[in-house]
């Protein structure tokens, strides 16, 4: 089903109905090969965001990979913590975090792959409506 969804895109509003299930940021693979833009890099130097700056790799002809320390890359973000006592997440770094996840989720389709909550969220408020259009 997610298959047909693949190219149907986001509105910038239901983005912002995150719920901070934290689903894209420790998915294995949405995190693995997180490309940086050439502006994230520009803006971390300007921040002196070192501990983000550590996690970027250099690929070659600007391209730039994240999540990668030491040259060993990681399967989920080193910024997101599990928010104690709540089955939630949240972005240590949301003010400078990546174009990549500023632009999460590109398509329904990523949403439905990866379980995400707003998901859940809509199908329960169209179900409410359906029974009341009833």
């Amino acid at each position: 089903m997610s298959d047909k969804l693949d190219d149907q895109p986001v509105p910038r509003w239901l983005a912002a109905a995150c719920t901070g299930c934290g689903k894209c940021c420790i998915d294995t693979n949405y995190m693995r090969s997180l490309p940086a833009t050439k502006s994230d890099i520009r803006r971390w130097r300007r921040e002196g965001r070192e501990d983000i700056l550590e996690y970027v790799d250099f690929v070659g002809a600007g391209v730039y990979v994240l999540w990668v320390k030491e040259g060993v890359e990681s399967s989920r973000c080193p910024f997101v913590r599990k928010t104690r006592g709540k089955p939630t997440f949240h972005c240590t770094i949301h003010e400078s975090r990546p174009e990549a996840c500023r632009g999460y989720p590109l398509t329904a389709g990523q949403m439905v792959k990866l379980g995400c909550e707003i998901v859940g969220e809509i199908e329960a408020v169209a179900l409410r409506i359906s029974f009341a259009k009833k």
